[in-house]
């Protein structure tokens, strides 16, 4: 046998060499379990995943045409005693049907342009716009866009009545099968009826729903008659319908309709020229005119109805995840029965004092004013109640407050007025004259223990439409002294230590040597 080093040192290497070969093996064996161990789960997780989604599609409701077609109930609200007080209305009165071929083609153009710009070209689905969504998430850049395609809207606001889920699993599982039904519903489907029930569905403010009421509502015209500018506006509001209201909103609405007209000539719906022309549109005007003289044929809400659309609104948008058009579809189209806080008998103790003119030191009328003239050039002028008082200051340089003694003198005031500005030819294309009496106020009535609205009354005079100005809940004012009834005197009385017949001594007093 040799002993050698270099024998011992050939030995020692192969001993070397098999243990390397071993591990290697060992290795490797190790490895190929792991992968086999993990394809097995990817395999069973995409199996569970497939299932799970087959179970959502198996489960989406069916779908044809009848069941994308807007339709609603009424809801009913209550008072404390359980008597019906009001009834809100969506079908009917506040939606009317309008056909693809009453629907002006600006007005297809300006919603796709803003809304869904493939409308014409995908399936339902639009994986553009929905990668688009989530990397303008991930950048926390809402200008963005949502994924969403008027097809999907569509399906979202008839069949699952805008979403209600409360948790991420249901919106989930709401949202597969809204994708699922978007891609059917485009195969049975032509693209021309699916965006005329879209266009008949949207909440446009104001309490109206669909295009063609949106129409009367802010133009006094048909849908067919809008012109470019006008259709701008109203597609300009479905995306937040309070805020982007023309006749409360105009500023924000008008900034989105600017961004509507720019899509439609990017997109090439419209030339240069069109695009500037309507920007040049005095659109506004005409809308304040066709709002001051729109003449409301349902049953006007009394002043704590209004309050209360806007609240129960308000709260399904912050506190539920509805969006403005979901919100306003369940309340006027929901069939819901709400009961209120309302105590019919304070209600009206409230509205007879509040009407009472013995109550009130003066009667005194403002003027809520619009004239819009066309003269021989064609070109529109428009006035208000500001031009006369500005007529009153300039011109006859009297002291004109802007308040009347009696309706006569106001009319009288404003014929003088159109007799100074009207010339040869002109001719008038709308006018409104609404007094106000003065002074004016409003008064709300709270049970301080429990915190539940009894009556309010948010002016006085003849509520003649709803959803106005309720100076009760809208208009603020520095609440000077009144504000001690709330911080010493209704706490003096809570506590025991005042009654309503404590007299104090109003005038100066000393503490110390200081008066």
């Amino acid at each position: 046998m040799n002993y050698g080093k270099k024998s011992t040192e050939r030995k020692l290497k192969n001993v070397s060499s098999r243990k390397k070969k071993y591990a290697n093996k060992v290795m490797l064996t190790f490895g190929k379990t792991v992968f086999l161990c993990l394809l097995f789960i990817a395999l069973l997780i995409g199996s569970l995943a497939v299932g799970v989604f087959k179970g959502i599609i198996d489960n989406a409701p069916d779908i044809n045409v009848e069941s994308i077609v807007p339709m609603g109930f009424a809801t009913t609200v209550y008072n404390a005693k359980g008597e019906q007080t009001d009834t809100l209305v969506m079908a009917g009165s506040n939606r009317e049907e309008a056909t693809y071929d009453e629907l002006p083609q600006n007005l297809i153009d300006a919603f796709v342009s803003i809304e869904d710009s493939r409308f014409w070209q995908h399936n339902g689905i639009d994986t553009r716009s929905i990668m688009r969504a989530i990397v303008g998430v991930l950048k926390h850049n809402s200008s963005s866009g949502g994924g969403s395609t008027i097809t999907q809207q569509l399906i979202k606001n008839n069949v699952f009545n805008g979403g209600r889920e409360r948790s991420f699993g249901a919106t989930l599982e709401r949202k597969i099968q809204e994708w699922y039904l978007a891609v059917r519903l485009e195969k049975t489907m032509d693209k021309k009826l699916i965006i005329t029930n879209y266009l008949n569905t949207i909440n446009l403010g104001n309490n109206t729903l669909g295009v063609k009421v949106a129409a009367r509502r802010y133009f006094g015209k048909e849908v067919s008659q809008l012109t470019l500018s006008e259709c701008a506006v109203i597609a300009g509001i479905t995306k937040n319908p309070s805020r982007l209201n023309p006749i409360t909103g105009k500023e924000d609405n008008a900034e989105r309709r600017m961004t509507i007209l720019q899509n439609m000539y990017t997109q090439g719906y419209i030339t240069k020229e069109e695009e500037e022309d309507a920007l040049a549109d005095d659109v506004y005007a005409r809308i304040q005119n066709v709002n001051s003289t729109n003449k409301e044929t349902n049953n006007t809400y009394s002043y704590f109805t209004d309050e209360l659309v806007e609240q129960v609104v308000e709260t399904l948008v912050e506190k539920l995840g509805y969006t403005e058009t979901q919100a306003h579809n369940l309340l006027y189209s929901g069939g819901l029965s709400i009961y209120t806080t309302q105590d019919p008998d304070l209600q009206k103790i409230v509205d007879k004092e509040i009407n009472d003119p013995s109550n009130y030191p003066i009667v005194k009328y403002s003027l809520e004013y619009r004239l819009s003239i066309r003269d021989t050039d064609g070109n529109t002028k428009n006035y208000s109640q500001e031009h006369i008082k500005k007529w009153h200051s300039d011109i006859l340089k009297d002291n004109f407050d802007g308040l009347y003694n009696t309706e006569a003198e106001a009319q009288a005031d404003v014929n003088k007025y159109k007799e100074s500005i009207i010339q040869n030819g002109d001719t008038i294309i709308g006018e409104s004259l609404k007094t106000v009496l003065e002074p004016q106020t409003s008064f709300v009535l709270m049970d301080q223990q429990t915190g539940q609205v009894k009556a309010i009354s948010g002016g006085r005079g003849e509520k003649t439409a709803s959803l106005t100005l309720n100076r009760a809940t809208n208009t603020t004012r520095q609440p000077g002294s009144t504000f001690k009834v709330l911080t010493a005197f209704g706490p003096a009385i809570d506590m025991g230590k005042a009654t309503l017949g404590t007299v104090y001594y109003d005038g100066p007093y000393k503490v110390g040597d200081k008066e």
